[in-house]
Order: structure tokens, then sequence, then C-alpha cells
């Protein structure tokens, strides 16, 4: 589907800068036309993704913290002993 638009005049190209720049002015976000059930629903779509994506890294991290733990210790106290037997008591 292809829009054909018209030329403006100058009086209408400077009616239509000046009304468009007072709605923007005023307001944060300016509608050109309300979404299709398409837009709607693919955008749906696309926040349902993002969400189980999320959702799927909180998981992964929240099953893979007790190894990190316990590699983090194992550091530690290797390093502790490291030290202790480089410098003593």
């Amino acid at each position: 589907m292809k829009l054909y638009m018209r030329k403006f005049t100058h009086q209408e190209e400077k009616l239509h800068t000046k009304k468009n720049h007072s709605v923007l002015k005023n307001n944060m976000v300016y509608w050109s036309y309300p979404p299709t059930s398409r837009e709607i629903a693919l955008t749906a779509a696309v926040f349902a993704i993002g969400a189980s994506l999320f959702g799927a890294g909180a998981y992964l991290s929240f099953v893979n913290v007790a190894p990190q733990q316990a590699r983090a210790k194992e550091r530690s106290e290797a390093m502790r002993n490291y030290l202790r037997k480089r410098f003593g008591d």
C-alpha cells in the first residue's frame, strides 16, 4: 500500500509546522495514529519473549550460585594457605 502525499503550499506548511510544534511542545508523546491489533500483538509477543529470557537468565543465575560460591571460597582458602605458608602465621 503506497501513500501519496500532496505537497503543501507555503501557508499550509507554515500552519502545519506551527500546529505540530505546539502539539509536540505541550505533550511528551504524540501518536500519529493508534496502533493496529497486529502491532499490539507483536509488541506483546516481543515483551513476553524478553520477559521469558530475563526469567531464564535469573533462573540459571540462581541455579549456578552455589557452585560459584564454592569456587570463590576454595580460591580464598587457597590464597589464605599460600599467604600463611609464605609469610607465616
